[in-house]
């Protein structure tokens, strides 16, 4: 009979997975040159540019309201629950 506590986990790609900040994962060469050109070839095309861009706007933007906010020159705004879905707010982004 076998022990359901020795049996080696099995990976499952639907399953999500968590890992310790200091875990470390190696890779090999060639891993490692897919990924990397992978990110190259997908970060250098005219759509990834202008969604950069626009996250690095969007930054910029939180930037100047949080300084806003600090300096008591915006405030905050609670919206009742009815009208919420009427007016525009903004929501961090939380990277």
């Amino acid at each position: 009979m076998s022990d359901n506590n020795s049996e080696i986990p099995r990976f499952d790609s639907s399953k999500n997975y968590r890992w310790e900040k200091d875990a470390q994962f190696l890779m090999n060469g060639e891993e490692f040159g897919l990924i990397l050109n992978t990110f190259r070839t997908l970060l250098s095309t005219p759509e990834s540019q202008k969604v950069l861009m626009a996250k690095n706007a969007s930054d910029k933007l939180e930037s100047v309201l949080e300084k806003a906010v600090m300096s008591g020159q915006a405030k905050e705004v609670e919206t009742p629950k009815s009208a919420s879905s009427n007016i525009p707010t903004l929501k961090p982004v939380v990277d």
